[in-house]
């Protein structure tokens, strides 16, 4: 094979290599690029970039670097988005972000930050992956003073961008900084509206679910209005079952049934969890019923609520009979 690709331009050897890294096969990638080399040919900036690719697949993050340094620099290539990429997505998927973040801020590595300020909106993947690596690490802090360097740097956030912020803001219980996200460039969709709105159940603030909605709408955030979807509803009763709001989530149920909603599995077990913590079992059967009838199938989900539920209530008969119902439909 080297034979073959000793006498192959770069182009054709970049798509071996690629190959190789795409089954996985990141030694080997390695190993080849390294004896090309020896046999005198070239490497493109494409064959540095799918060797950093595999260093940072490798957890090798201090060898993807020193492709960078001494061997993309010293070429005078021009680092482009997907070396940036690679390498930051090597640090997330390390779980170093707090050392990506600072290299990339504090000038450590030049050649990335000069890269950062020609990056524009249509390559907010990248900041979208720091932000979202931040944000699973619970950074918040670093995130808000990341966001504030691509405000100085001309690049405007995407609504993707903002949401991942505003969910992990919500997740921390901080509704306020959350909203306070909405009140910048940004406009919300239904993904903003959902993290809000599950946050609001989650600390009981049930009341409040709808202001934000008309808030939302009121304001032209976003233009066309909020359009409440099957998802959203699911996190609104959720909040009102787990909030001891049966009643209205009953209502809003019943509402959603004469509407023509199209209700789903999630939001029948929804119900139907509602029903048993509040101990009304016949009425958590008669809704497995009213499923059944309009033609929901129940999943393994809806039937081990149900079945906990009378057992612990010595419904065992009923209990026995939804388990033996479970097995012959294949859901246990």
């Amino acid at each position: 094979m080297l034979c073959l690709i000793h006498t192959t331009p770069i182009v054709e050897s970049n798509k071996i290599l690629d190959s190789f890294a795409k089954m996985m096969q990141y030694p080997t990638a390695v190993s080849l690029s390294h004896r090309l080399e020896l046999k005198g040919i070239v490497p493109s900036l494409v064959t540095l970039n799918i060797l950093i690719n595999c260093f940072c697949r490798m957890g090798q993050i201090t060898f993807g670097f020193s492709v960078l340094r001494p061997k993309i620099l010293k070429r005078s290539y021009e680092p482009d988005t997907i070396t940036l990429n690679t390498l930051i997505k090597g640090f997330c998927l390390k779980g170093r972000v707090k050392k990506a973040l600072t290299r990339i801020l504090t000038g450590d590595t030049r050649a990335l930050v000069q890269l950062l300020g020609k990056i524009d909106d249509s390559n907010a993947v990248m900041y979208s992956r720091i932000i979202d690596c931040l944000c699973k690490h619970k950074l918040l802090k670093e995130v808000t003073n990341f966001l504030n360097e691509m405000v100085l740097k001309t690049i405007n956030p995407s609504v993707y961008t903002y949401n991942i912020l505003v969910d992990a803001l919500c997740k921390k219980g901080k509704l306020k900084e959350a909203k306070s996200m909405i009140t910048k460039n940004m406009v919300p969709n239904m993904v903003t509206c959902n993290s809000l709105i599950d946050c609001l159940c989650k600390l009981g603030r049930i009341s409040y679910v709808w202001d934000l909605i008309h808030e939302m709408h009121d304001s032209g955030k976003p233009a066309n209005g909020i359009r409440l979807d099957v998802y959203t509803l699911n996190i609104l009763l959720d909040g009102l079952c787990k909030g001891k709001r049966l009643k209205i989530a009953q209502g809003v149920f019943q509402d959603l049934l004469v509407k023509g909603y199209c209700i789903n599995v999630y939001t029948y077990t929804i119900m139907i969890n509602g029903l048993c913590k509040q101990d009304l079992l016949d009425e958590a059967l008669a809704m497995l019923s009213k499923m059944e009838g309009n033609g929901c199938i129940p999943n393994a989900f809806t039937f081990e609520i149900l079945i906990c539920a009378l057992f612990e209530k010595d419904g065992n008969d009923k209990a026995e009979k939804l388990l033996r119902e479970m097995i012959a439909r294949g859901l246990l």
